[in-house]
C-alpha cells in the first residue's frame, strides 16, 4: 500500500478497509499513507455522517498542518476535534415528509338495509 490514494480503486479500496477497521484501527490501514493523503481522507470521512468517528479518528493520525492545508478552517476544526474528543458537529437534521391522506370527493353511503322496492324499479 505505497500510494493509497493514487487512484479511485486504491481510494475505494482504503474507505473499505476504515470502515471496516473502525476507529481502533485507523492507524494500521494508514500506516503507509502520507500527511496530506490522511488529511483529504479525514475530510472525506468527515463529511459523510456515517463515517464521521473515523474521519476525526483519521484526523487524530494528521499534522494540524496537513489538515488545514487540505481543509482550511474545516480542517482546523476537526483537527481540533479529534484531539479534544469532543463529539462530532451533527448533520442538519431532515424535516420528516408526510404523505397526504386522500378523501373522497363525494361521500360514499352504504345502506345496510336496502328497500327491495328501489332495486325492482330500476330493473
Amino acid at each position: 500500500m505505497a500510494a493509497p490514494l493514487r487512484n479511485q480503486q486504491a481510494f475505494d479500496e482504503i474507505i473499505g478497509q476504515l470502515y471496516s477497521a473502525g476507529t481502533a484501527n485507523v492507524a494500521d490501514v494508514l500506516a503507509s499513507a502520507s500527511d496530506i493523503q490522511k488529511a483529504r481522507l479525514a475530510l472525506f470521512c468527515y463529511e459523510r455522517a456515517h463515517m464521521r468517528a473515523i474521519g476525526l479518528a483519521v484526523a487524530a493520525t494528521c499534522d494540524p498542518a496537513a489538515l488545514i492545508e487540505a481543509g482550511g478552517k474545516l480542517g482546523e476544526a476537526i483537527y481540533a476535534q479529534a484531539r479534544t474528543g469532543t463529539a462530532p458537529i451533527p448533520a442538519p437534521a431532515r424535516r420528516s415528509i408526510t404523505l397526504a391522506t386522500p378523501t373522497p370527493s363525494m361521500p360514499v353511503i352504504v345502506d345496510e338495509d336496502p328497500d327491495p322496492e328501489f332495486y325492482a324499479e330500476a330493473g
